[in-house]
């Protein structure tokens, strides 16, 4: 048996899922093809206010087998008296996720594409229909289908209204056009000046790639210990924390989408370090983490402290599952169990999908402790950080010394002998 994992990791998150709070959350990216399941068990108000906990986005199109085994996926029996792990995500992380759908799964036109009036496609009222959903129902523009070619031909900016209006989600994502950030602006004051703004559950995407260069660093001797492209990521970040679309969208709205990081520049391994830039950049923001549900980045964020900071959503839980890939909790992380080559599990492929689910939402409920990630190199042009260094630096000469006198030499305390003071 091989096992993987990424020595990466964010901290847990408020259990206390009242109504009329915005969460951040892993999205479930469906189809919206599910059988009918119970209501959801908290409420969801508008994104124009901070969150005070994160959740987590289950993603994917949903084929009939895994539409149909969701329910039971996200809300097994569980034994909250036992103290297994295992137990306690079936129990209570499925509260810690949203579904997360690109609207063209959810509707379709009349007369296979040729009308124009919009309708439920076959069986997704059932699950998704308002009162129906066991999660709150997101909706995706359908961006990056559009982009490659395979979005349904009516897939456009006034479709996307009608299924709004007719499907009534929680929360979705403003109409964006992938690489292009102008008209992605254009397409959400349009939104916003329309009555669909973030007061109704709309939050902008922003767009990684225009701006991205692999040529960026952050140089210093502190730095030299970070792997390269987290560096690379990291100077990216902070170049977009001045992009003057990313500050006007965070004028608008609390929660920022960030798209094209799938198979886009930034390597999986670090994308995290991407992330957590923006968040320290926007403290008193929320992002979605388009498409990054998987477990290195989750392990990443994890162990920065940063999943009530974060949304996320992803296909990963079921795509790993098909090559027999099924995560457990090692040493406080997500780790990896591969079969494919070595052995016939009798695992079934639901539960394989089932353990990578939960690990995802469990991550969100903060069902573990994640170990602590290496430390990021002060900023030395930063004054805040710089008069936290200076604190710390104080602290220790205290502790050391006590009220005695100190001087530096070099970086190091040195205590100044008094007249009698034996050295």
């Amino acid at each position: 048996m091989t096992t993987t994992t990424a020595s990466l990791g964010i901290a847990g998150l408020d259990e206390q899922l009242r109504a009329q709070q915005c969460h951040a959350a892993l999205g479930v990216v469906s189809d919206g093809r599910g059988n009918r399941m119970q209501a959801a068990r908290y409420g969801l108000a508008g994104l124009d206010r901070p969150s005070k906990a994160a959740l987590c986005g289950v993603a994917g199109n949903l084929g009939t087998t895994v539409r149909e085994e969701l329910p039971d996926l996200l809300q097994p029996p569980g034994y909250p008296q036992r103290q297994r792990l295992g137990d306690r995500a079936a129990e209570c992380a499925w509260r810690h996720g949203v579904y997360f759908a690109d609207y063209t799964y959810v509707v379709c036109t009349d007369d296979h594409g040729v009308g124009e009036v919009l309708r439920w496609r076959q069986g997704r009222e059932g699950g998704f229909g308002s009162g129906q959903r066991l999660m709150p129902l997101f909706f995706d523009s359908g961006a990056y289908r559009i982009w490659t070619g395979t979005a349904p031909r009516w897939a456009s900016f006034d479709t996307y209204l009608a299924a709004i209006e007719l499907i009534q989600p929680d929360g979705f994502a403003a109409f964006d056009v992938m690489g292009d950030q102008a008209q992605s602006v254009a397409y959400f004051d349009k939104m916003v000046a329309m009555g669909y703004g973030p007061e109704r559950g709309c939050f902008p995407v922003y767009h990684v790639r225009p701006k991205w260069r692999a040529d960026a660093t952050v140089a210093g001797l502190p730095w030299r210990s970070i792997p390269a492209a987290a560096r690379c990521a990291v100077a990216n970040a902070r170049s977009a924390a001045q992009d003057p679309v990313l500050q006007y969208y965070a004028s608008k709205s609390q929660l920022i989408g960030l798209g094209g990081m799938v198979r886009g520049p930034i390597p999986r391994d670090v994308r995290h370090y991407y992330i957590a830039e923006l968040c320290r950049a926007y403290p008193d923001h929320q992002f979605w983490a388009l498409g990054q549900a998987n477990f290195k980045v989750i392990n990443g964020l994890g162990a920065m402290g940063l999943l009530d900071r974060v949304w996320s959503d992803g296909a990963w839980w079921i795509l790993d599952a098909a090559c027999e890939r099924f995560a457990v909790v090692m040493d406080g992380q997500i780790c990896m169990h591969s079969l494919e080559g070595i052995a016939a599990s009798l695992f079934t492929i639901t539960e394989c999908m089932a353990a990578n689910l939960r690990s995802l939402l469990a991550a969100y409920a903060g069902l573990w402790d994640w170990p602590p990630p290496d430390p990021l190199p002060l900023d030395q042009h930063d004054p805040d950080q710089a008069g936290d260094l200076y604190g710390r630096v104080h602290q220790a000469r205290l502790d050391l010394f006590g009220d005695e006198q100190v001087r530096m030499c070099g970086n190091v305390p040195v205590r100044v002998l008094r007249d009698g003071d034996v050295p």
